[in-house]
């Protein structure tokens, strides 16, 4: 059992049955309830008690919110030491047994993403300052120090609505007070607090929203700083969350990606992914063709994905375990459609024949951009009917034309989305659209209570296990 790290070795009382709490937190996700009011119905529900086999293991102990927190705190401490998502193996290991029961092959994959919005208020750069100096001068109330007059206003209720609403002064003045006290704030810290997480954000936003002179006085930077990036600190209640803007709106959170495996009798989601919201869909594809199933040749798997998730590279991965990775669309400028009858060598890095058929004098390969110059003698080129679309550049003693395996790669694309199977596939492809919507009215992921890139995959995790669960219940309905 890969959840027996999470308890003692030595002997002692034994845990609550692994498979129960599981099957608890996927059976809340189906029901679309909270842990508690799903641990409330079990009592009453002989259903449920059945399913969950409460009646062979647990005959005493009635299962309890608190269990299901314990072990969701034991998860994800073991994930933030180890880095291992032990819920993650075993929503994957569950959801392949339901696809095998479904009669699902896996050859037919789609996959898309979505944001996640953090359970935390937008601040501004004066609200985010304050928050961290108040969380700092709470901490050090409660062990007790001697807090000087000039802060003790941080504990006092309403006083950040009297700083940041009711004062008269300028919101630059409002803000050089708030740093003059986060340097008075930093004096007070021993090393008792090093490992105290607000002692960390005070740090970090200081870091981030300012610059220090040398007798350490914090003035704010600039809007325009190129330091004040997506990963900035958006809240002290989630340092984990980051900024990014997508098809013209503000997210602040994590971003989630999933692939659905579908056959005649449904899909079911077979991998997924939670991570910070600045994360590309490039790098999931990557990410995820790595732990991807290998296919034979002579029955490969077909992967719609949007342009997003497409390069040359993804398609190599994906073409190395037999996966045909095919985009609905293209991300960028179309490329000209003649350079998709360019021949190279097989490492990419010299022209073998142009689209009349000619061989060039000489290719010269850039190694960091990845082009290849073909190099022509100017008769050549002269009356060719792709010359226009060429753009080959003369010289008067040669016609020099640029290209690439990625314009030959990205024309050939261009070529297939007018074509039968294109729309097919695109069709195909917009099953998976409405999952992102799915997750967010039934599975209520913009609502979970989580704070933290770990809980907040613990939680979405859960989530879909919960959808899984759904699609095989109306399986089995269906045949019964």
């Amino acid at each position: 059992m890969p959840f027996e790290v999470l308890f003692s070795k030595t002997y002692s009382r034994p845990n609550y049955p692994i498979n129960v709490i599981l099957s608890a937190f996927w059976f809340a996700s189906y029901y679309g309830i909270s842990e508690g009011a799903f641990c409330d119905r079990v009592q009453s529900d002989i259903k449920l008690r059945f399913a969950l086999a409460l009646e062979t293991h647990v005959d005493e102990s009635p299962l309890s919110e608190r269990t299901m927190q314990r072990f969701r705190a034991r998860c994800v401490a073991y994930e933030e030491e180890t880095g291992i998502d032990l819920l993650h193996d075993a929503v994957v290991q569950i959801s392949k047994v339901m696809k095998e029961k479904m009669g699902i092959d896996g050859r037919n994959q789609r996959q898309d993403s979505m944001m996640i919005e953090a359970n935390i208020k937008k601040l501004s750069r004066l609200g985010l300052l304050y928050t961290c100096n108040q969380n700092m001068i709470r901490e050090i109330s409660k062990a007790k120090d001697t807090i000087p007059e000039t802060l003790q206003h941080y504990l006092k209720a309403g006083d950040r609505n009297e700083i940041s609403y009711h004062s008269d002064l300028s919101n630059g003045e409002k803000i050089a007070i708030v740093l003059k006290d986060s340097k008075e704030i930093l004096k007070l810290v021993d090393t008792r607090y090093t490992d105290s997480q607000n002692y960390k954000n005070l740090l970090r936003v200081l870091k981030e929203q300012c610059n220090v002179d040398e007798d350490g006085n914090y003035t704010l930077k600039a809007k325009g700083d190129p330091s004040l990036n997506s990963y900035i600190m958006q809240s002290p209640v989630d340092p984990d969350a980051t900024f990014r803007s997508k098809a013209g709106k503000a997210h602040r959170g994590y971003v989630a990606d999933m692939v659905e495996e579908v056959g005649e009798n449904g899909g079911i989601i077979t991998d997924y992914a939670v991570e910070k919201n600045v994360h590309s869909d490039m790098d999931f594809e990557k990410e995820s063709l790595e732990k991807a199933d290998t296919f034979p040749e002579d029955a490969p798997a077909t992967r719609a994905v949007d342009g997003a998730y497409y390069s040359e590279e993804t398609a190599k991965k994906a073409a190395e375990k037999n996966i045909n990775l095919n985009p609905t669309n293209l991300t960028g400028k179309d490329t000209e459609d003649v350079h998709a009858d360019f021949e190279f060598s097989e490492d990419g890095k010299k022209v073998v024949l142009c689209p009349e058929g000619n061989a060039p004098n000489a290719t010269n390969y850039n190694e960091t951009t990845g082009t290849c110059i073909a190099v022509f003698d100017p008769g050549t080129c002269e009356n060719c009917v792709h010359k226009e679309e060429c753009r080959a550049k003369c010289n008067g003693k040669s016609n020099r034309v640029t290209t690439s395996t990625k314009k030959k790669d990205r024309a050939q694309k261009q070529r297939e989305r007018g074509s039968e199977k294109a729309r097919e596939n695109s069709h195909f492809r917009n099953g998976v659209e409405s999952r992102p919507s799915l997750m967010r009215r039934f599975g209520r992921v913009d609502e979970m209570q989580a704070h933290g890139l770990h809980r907040v995959r613990f939680f979405f995790g859960n989530r879909i296990a919960g959808r899984n669960l759904r699609m095989f219940a109306s399986f089995c309905m269906q045949g019964a």
